[in-house]
């Protein structure tokens, strides 16, 4: 068989047909991408796939998100992981691991040399979970990509998290949308990537901070990072902080991409950010949709 991709989505798989798919795909050698979201697989069913993560050497890349996972799942999964050297991207997105599930699959995969991509986006992860998530990318050297979107961080997390981005040479592109983020949080992650020399994609929709931490974006587009990408959808910002993002492009010949649509950005801020934008030959996309400027008419 030369299948190499399996889609199996919404498709209510229960714990014997699941048993039966592990089974033969541990000795597949051709199948590179499964994707099993969406199915309510819970922690009696998912031994198997623990199994077929444990056997299978071909894997490249596995969709488990919006299942049944809890901190159990992820014990058996660590254990699978830690002797697993083909995955490259691995969604566990939407599950219940929760902070305690999230330390034995962090501990696995400290000196793992091949994932590049891990999605833990809403499963309920707090600020112990963030510490432990800190302690992988500390050292784990291969993780391109981390999202962790929709978990129950505050400031402190953020700030643990800004602390790593300091000294972390390895990751690209991080998601921190709808996790509770403050102006603290915010100024410290623009103050830390000022040192970052590998981070090319920020996402940090969703959160709520002051105009006046703007100035830290400000500043942070002033140093020239490798940074390209930087979105702040839904974040709230009105005039005010269009003073200092218009500041930041001014001064930017980088970043290419950004994302400050959903705001509250009049027709003040939306003429300055215009203006600044006469001087900048990086930006390629700029995203202002659903900003009250906009006629919603046309």
């Amino acid at each position: 068989c030369s299948l190499q991709a399996l889609y199996l989505w919404h498709c209510s798989l229960n714990a014997q047909l699941l048993e039966v798919l592990c089974r033969h795909i541990k000795g597949n050698t051709s199948l590179t991408t499964l994707a099993l979201s969406y199915n309510k697989i819970d922690d009696n069913s998912s031994i198997y796939l623990a199994d077929m993560i444990l056997r299978n050497k071909s894997l490249t890349k596995l969709h488990l998100g919006a299942n049944s996972f809890t901190p159990t799942t992820a014990g058996y999964f660590g254990v699978a992981l830690s002797k697993n050297n083909t995955l490259q991207f691995l969604d566990l997105s939407r599950n219940k691991l929760k902070s305690y599930g999230v330390w034995p699959i962090a501990i696995s995969l400290m000196n793992n040399t091949v994932l590049r991509t891990i999605d833990l986006r809403y499963n309920s992860i707090d600020s112990s979970g963030a510490e432990m998530i800190c302690e992988l990318l500390s050292t784990n050297t291969s993780i391109y990509v981390m999202r962790l979107s929709g978990n129950i961080f505050d400031d402190n997390a953020i700030n643990l998290i800004a602390n790593v981005l300091k000294v972390n040479t390895t990751l690209k592109d991080i998601e921190l949308n709808n996790v509770q983020m403050g102006s603290s949080g915010f100024i410290s992650l623009c103050n830390a990537l000022k040192s970052n020399t590998t981070l090319e994609r920020i996402s940090l929709s969703s959160n709520q901070f002051t105009s006046r931490s703007l100035s830290s974006f400000a500043d942070l587009m002033k140093k020239n990072t490798p940074l390209q990408v930087f979105e702040m959808s839904d974040c709230s910002i009105d005039d005010n902080g269009c003073t200092f993002i218009a500041e930041g492009i001014m001064s930017n010949s980088n970043l290419i991409e950004l994302d400050i649509s959903k705001n509250l950005i009049r027709t003040k801020g939306a003429m300055m950010i215009l203006d600044a934008m006469q001087g900048n030959y990086s930006l390629m996309k700029l995203d202002v949709n659903e900003n009250p400027f906009i006629d919603p008419d046309g």
